[in-house]
Parts: structure tokens; sequence; C-alpha cells
């Protein structure tokens, strides 16, 4: 039988016809689930990279987030001013909010008026206030990355608590219980680690101290180690030394004697050590020699005076969590008020006050420090004349 090339031809075109449907059909397959592949990857990248975003934590993010917070929050304060208005609830509670609203706008001002102070103090003194060693009153938080440069009588016992809460340490910094013994745990110091990973933390790391006038901060210390009845730790530590520089012509002194220490005692002690350049205790030692003022930039200066406000500045600044707050019960930094301070003032000689100023100059300067009105009011009464440290 013979076959007709126009019936080969036929079912060879045929064949051909189904083999490129075929091809089409897994062309098109593929192209299909290679666009799926990819949206999922592209949405996989845009996750990934929003991740990252929000992982990205540095100092100039967490100021930004802190000065956006503020103004947010005073943004519901002013709201909230308008409704008090509205609805006549009082204007004192009024002009106690607008105060508050006018703390919280000044300190991004405030904090760049301290550091620049604290460089022109350093760009004039770089050849003799900087030291390279290391300070042990320098701590720091590998996992807050934090370096905290802990000042005596300046609030450091809270701070600290914040550090070891930080590390996980402690669970509750704002538990006031036996908060003393904070100052026996295990705090990190910079000086205790190989100086080249010392000196990259305090590169990397948000870095902050907090300072006080030195005037009050040395009566503060007396007070509180010398003249508390119940603290003998100090007394029996120091005082017979104290006593022996105070009245070089007694030759021998008791421990009870050190129940008689004055303040004029305490005084001529730190003033000889200065002038012997010894070493004196880190609770009135001078601040800008412990903290290193001028070896690395410091990111935050706080100050006594604006305690709570400024501490609550350097928590937004690390981002801490909201619900950790710094440690206050409203009785633990009530400032030695003019009449305490005028009393134990008084009792010094006027040139006795010169030398303290003598002793402490560079914290003075450095922090910007005034004389207080109350020594103001005591040189004046003496002399006639107001006092301007020359």
């Amino acid at each position: 039988m013979k076959i007709r090339p126009s019936i080969v031809l036929s079912l060879v075109l045929s064949k051909i016809h189904n083999v490129m449907i075929v091809v089409i059909l897994l062309v098109v397959t593929a192209l299909y689930y290679e666009t799926i592949v990819t949206h999922q990857s592209i949405k996989k990248e845009i996750q990934g990279s929003n991740e990252k975003c929000q992982r990205t934590t540095t100092k100039d993010v967490n100021a930004n987030i802190a000065m956006n917070k503020q103004e947010v929050h005073m943004n519901q304060i002013l709201t909230k001013f308008e409704d008090l208005i509205k609805e006549n609830k009082g204007k004192e509670k009024v002009k106690t909010e607008i105060e508050e609203v006018q703390i919280k706008t000044e300190t991004p001002q405030t904090r760049n008026n301290r550091l620049l102070h604290l460089r022109n103090f350093c760009q004039k003194r770089m050849d003799t206030i900087r030291i390279p060693n290391l300070s042990e009153n320098l701590l720091y938080s590998d996992q807050q990355q934090v370096v905290y440069c802990s000042v005596p009588k300046v609030a450091c016992t809270n701070w600290k608590r914040l550090l070891l809460y930080f590390d996980g340490k402690i669970k509750d910094p704002l538990n006031a219980k036996d908060k003393e013994s904070v100052h026996f745990m295990p705090l990190k110091q910079l000086a205790a680690i190989h100086e080249v990973k010392a000196r990259r933390r305090l590169a990397m790391y948000y870095t902050f101290l907090f300072v006080r006038n030195p005037f009050d901060r040395l009566l503060s210390a007396f007070r509180n180690k010398f003249h508390d009845p119940e603290n003998n730790l100090f007394r029996h530590a120091h005082g017979i030394n104290i006593l022996k520089v105070s009245h070089p012509n007694v030759t021998t002194f008791t421990l009870e004697d050190t129940f008689k220490l004055t303040f004029d005692d305490f005084v001529t002690y730190v003033i000889d050590r200065h002038r012997k350049n010894l070493k004196m205790n880190t609770h009135w030692e001078r601040m800008s020699l412990m903290c290193r003022l001028c070896s690395f930039k410091y990111d935050f200066i706080g100050k006594m005076d604006t305690l709570l406000e400024d501490s609550n500045t350097v928590l937004n600044d690390l981002a801490v969590n909201k619900s950790i707050r710094f440690p206050n019960t409203g009785k633990e930094y009530k400032v030695d008020v003019k009449e305490l301070a005028t009393k134990f003032y008084s009792t010094l000689p006027t040139e006795k006050i010169y030398e303290i100023y003598e002793v402490y100059r560079d914290d003075f300067t450095a922090f910007d420090y005034a004389i207080p009105n109350y020594i103001d009011d005591i040189v004046f009464k003496r002399t006639k004349e107001h006092w301007v440290p020359t």
C-alpha cells in the first residue's frame, strides 16, 4: 500500500504542533514560577533591610529619637494646656506644666553648652590635664554599650544600680532595699581590662558622667563620712590621719578622738594633700582628675542641680525600656540648704575658703560652676567685697 506524501506531512506537522504546545506550556510554567520566586526573594530582601534598619542603633539615632519623643511629649502637654484653660481647671496647674515643658526644651541646648565648655577647657589645658592611664572610676556595660564615670557624692549609687541591672546582676534597679550593697558588687572597670579593649569601648560606647558644685560636694562628703555618728568606716580609716595633719603638735590620737573631728580639720587635711600632690580618696578627689576629662570625648555631662531631667536624658539616649527610670525616692537628693552650708563654711577662715577653690579650680572651670551664693555671702560679710576668683 502506497502512503501519500501529503498524509506523512500532515502527521509530521501535527506532532510538531503538539511538541510546540508542550514547550510553550513549559516555558510559561517556568516563567510563572520564576516570577513567584523573584517576588518572594524581593520580599525577603525588603524585610531583611527593614530589620537591619531597626537593629541599627547609634548615638545620633538615639539622640534624635529622644528629641522626637520630647517634641511629641511637649505637643501633648501643650494640647493639654488648651483643654485645661478651656475647662478652667486652675492657673497654678497650667503654670506648673508649662515650667516642666520649658525645662525639657532646654535640655539639648544645655547639653551642647556643657560639652562645648568642656572642649574649650581641654584645649587650654591639654598639656597639663591629659592623663594617659585609665581611672578605676570608669565603669562600663557591654550589654548597654555605655561607659560611666562614677563620681562619689553625685548619685553614683543609683547609677551603679542601673549598670548592674544592664548586666543582669540585679533584677530591679528601683528596689531601694540594701542599696549600699551595690558598692561591694562586681562592677566592670575599664582599668581592669587591656588598654586596647578599653580604648575601643571609649571610642564606640556612649560615655557620660554627673558632676556637682565642688563646695557642695566637699561638704556632703564630710557630713556623710565623718559627721554621721553611725558611719564609722571612714572615721576609723582616715580620722586619725586627718587629726595628725590638722593638729601637728599633738603626738597621739585615739579612735575616740575621731568623733570630735571638725569640718575645719577635714578641710585642712584636703588642702594639705593637694599641696603635697598626694592622691585623695575618691569621695573628695577632684572630678576632673578622676574622670580623665581630656583623655577622651564625653557624650553627656549631667549635673546634680538637674539630676532627674539629666538622668532621663541619658536613659532616653540609651533607648532604655520606658519602665526603667532613674531610681529616686524623693528624699535621697535633697541638696544642702543654704542655712546648713553656711553653718559649716562659716567655721572656716576666709583663707581656707579661698584655698578650697584652688584645690578644685579645674572642676569649677571645666564644668562652669560659679561660687555658691552662701560662700559669697560669708566672704562679703567679712571683707565687704564680693568674691570674684581670678
